[in-house]
């Protein structure tokens, strides 16, 4: 492992692939550069500077979104189509600029038509927010065909100003931010490492140490699935050796049991105790492995082996001392040399996760699982859809009602709260965030006006760090997003000469009905409710995991039979974290917060599962073809067990039963007891 500043490992622990620190430059930059060019640009092609900088920044905005994972030649060919979307938008705002009550109507109609086409991909979803955005600003600003044309030539400005950042300044290449990932990777084990130190060292209680450790297993589950998705994407393994991704995934593999069993290992000798001088000769040598210094930790494990050896008063507490010293010298040689890429990858490797934007999935697989099985006929995004068409007048009615100028706050919303949530529970938490970060933002924004005053430069300031900030924990916490983006618009009315008390509150109220409004529908139209999309995802974790069984027991009876058991335990753990995900709605995007009391309480089960069947797997793995069929014969009747299981009736419980973790557990110490199969 590689020495790594404490702050640097911080921020890559936190940030798995730095992809949201790049997403905050990026979007940070772009605003910027745009800002200062439309500054100029703006009067010359007719339009205010002020509002060209508005128009500028949310082409910047969305360009960054859209730039987002994607390698620089893809960055192009995404955005050089922003020009003529944001025209779709532009021009029928332009044409209704006199027609209130149309442009209203229009306005709901293109947030249903923005839910709509999300259904063809991440590329169409952020064409449809950019032709939205693209007519709320026309119409907010008062365009009209005249000023059109200068209008799309500045929007041909800023695109070139965002594949310039996007594309040259600040790309996501996919092999630096493979190798990104895979620092992490090594940070968070030695954040399992550290925890298992404070845990034996007792500086931590039982159930706070036994929580860690969990959350730090389960972060390592997803940081690895984040590196399994890159591994099989063209352009992400940098040249420099000749060793295969198959290779690479076996390697994290041994890591990440390896971290599994000395959590189980420490937090065992915690509970059974141990004489005080062992105690500290584990947790200083653990410190040591953790700090990343491979030699000294492998000098501090084997001084501690001899003094376990010599000290015949120790002879009863060794084997309890074993398996962590064990798991911690098997760690130091999975994680010795973590960055060494691949050369071009394997023509025939194939992933066991898909990424969305350098991300892992959302809860949508499950949400399209309860979709296809509560309405055959109606799609996930076909529903969504009908919310949205459900939603939209409502929310145009009382925005009316409320303030016919303002309406659109109400609208943003509605959009913001139906869009990249897909079950009641990531709805409400969403709405309830919309509200508390705009309240929040509001008064932050009182606070920014005063002190700014009308100073461009500390305005200009101010703005950059509210973009920097809400795009970084845009997918951490949607609260912090609500709160930079209500204190950028609250400096931007300063700058338009509107900021007063009166319009505070119509934007806390505007806020309260989208949010509510879309909260409402969802919960009442087509719903699909958390404990449903948590079912499906249950439901298929139990799959995955009698495919593992079905495939193990084809290696251990039949010669010559090969079968992927490495990729069958991340599409096990790929299941493990979609769970979490579903399980979770409240909690943003990441695995961040688990160590919380009461977080992981429906997980555990399936995290103690998912560690049994990997460790089998991996056992499995070391033995020849064909050699135990009688050991194959009790994975078929698992597996079996394990089908029945994945089909419960109401009501169904929320996890696998301890039974099965124990077969699981006999299952894989049989297969280490055999020649070859001890790791």
């Amino acid at each position: 492992m590689n020495r790594t500043a404490p702050w640097v490992a911080r921020l890559a622990t936190s940030d798995p692939g730095l992809l949201r620190l790049r997403l905050a430059l990026r979007g940070a930059g772009a605003v910027g550069l745009i800002a200062l060019v439309a500054h100029f640009v703006g009067p010359w092609v007719g339009i205010p500077s002020v509002a060209a900088m508005l128009i500028g920044g949310s082409v910047g905005l969305q360009g960054s979104f859209a730039a987002s994972g994607r390698p620089p030649r893809d960055v192009v060919r995404v955005l050089v189509w922003f020009p003529l979307v944001a025209a779709a938008g532009a021009v029928p705002a332009a044409l209704l600029s006199s027609d209130h009550p149309v442009q209203v109507i229009l306005f709901a109609v293109l947030l249903v038509l923005a839910v709509f086409v999300r259904r063809f991909g991440l590329r169409a979803q952020m064409y449809g927010m950019l032709g939205w955005f693209a007519y709320f600003f026309t119409s907010f600003t008062g365009f009209t065909l005249d000023t059109l044309p200068g209008l799309l030539a500045l929007v041909v400005v800023a695109t070139g100003c965002v594949i310039l950042v996007g594309a040259v300044l600040f790309p996501d290449r996919p092999a630096a931010v493979y190798t990104a990932a895979r620092r992490a990777f090594t940070d968070r084990v030695t954040v399992l490492i550290s925890t298992a130190a404070d845990v034996v060292g007792g500086s931590v209680t039982t159930g706070d140490g036994e929580r860690r450790l969990h959350a730090a297993g389960l972060r390592l589950v997803e940081v690895s699935l984040i590196v399994e998705g890159y591994l099989s994407q063209p352009g992400s393994l940098p040249e420099g050796t000749a060793e295969s991704v198959a290779v690479i995934r076996r390697r994290l593999l041994d890591a990440e049991l390896a971290a599994d069993e000395l959590a189980e290992a420490v937090t065992q000798l915690r509970h059974d105790g141990m004489p005080e001088q062992v105690r500290t000769a584990l947790a200083d040598a653990l410190r040591v492995v953790g700090q990343g210094d491979v030699d000294r930790g492998r000098e501090q494990l084997r001084q501690l082996d001899d003094r376990l050896a010599d000290d015949h008063d120790l002879d009863e507490v060794r084997s309890d001392v074993e398996p962590a010293v064990t798991a911690a010298r098997r760690l130091l040689a999975a994680t010795a040399d973590p960055l060494t890429p691949a050369p071009t990858g394997d023509v025939t490797f194939e992933g066991a996760v898909a990424l969305m934007g350098g991300n892992l999935p959302s809860s949508a697989n499950s949400a399209k699982d309860i979709a296809a099985a509560q309405t055959p006929r109606l799609s996930l995004n076909t529903r969504m859809t009908i919310q949205a068409a459900i939603a939209a007048p409502i929310t145009v009615l009382l925005g009316e009602l409320i303030s016919p100028s303002r309406y659109y706050w109400a609208l943003l919303a509605c959009l913001l709260v139906l869009t990249g949530t897909f079950t009641t529970g990531e709805v409400t938490a969403k709405g309830i965030n919309r509200v508390v970060g705009t309240v929040a933002g509001l008064g932050a924004a009182t606070l920014a006006v005063h002190i700014t005053g009308t100073s461009g430069w500390a305005i200009v300031g101010v703005m950059l760090v509210c973009v920097f900030l809400g795009l970084y924990f845009f997918r951490v916490s949607y609260a912090v997003m609500a709160f930079a983006v209500t204190t950028l618009l609250g400096e931007i009315y300063n700058v338009l000469n509107e900021f007063t008390r009166a319009l505070l509150l119509t934007r806390i109220i505007e806020t309260v009905v989208g949010a509510a409004v879309a909260v409402l529908v969802v919960l009442v139209i087509l719903p699909i409710r958390t404990a449903d999309a948590r079912h499906a995802a249950h439901r298929a974790f139990l799959i995955e995991l009698g495919a593992l069984l079905g495939d193990i027991a084809v290696r251990l009876r039949e010669p010559g039979r090969q079968r992927s058991l490495a990729l069958d335990a991340r599409r096990l753990d790929a299941q493990l974290h979609q769970y979490a995900t579903v399980s979770r709605p409240a909690a943003g995007a990441t695995m961040l917060g688990l160590a919380r009391p009461g977080a992981l309480t429906s997980i555990s089960a399936f995290t103690q599962v998912a560690y049994r069947a990997r460790a089998l797997a991996a056992s499995v793995i070391r033995l020849e073809p064909g050699s135990r069929p009688d050991l194959a014969d009790r994975c078929d009747l698992l597996r079996q067990e394990v089908a029945v299981t994945a089909d419960p009736p109401p009501p169904w419980t929320p996890g696998p039963d301890d039974a099965m973790d124990r077969r699981l557990n006999a299952l894989r110490d049989a297969v280490r007891a055999l020649p070859g199969g001890n790791r």
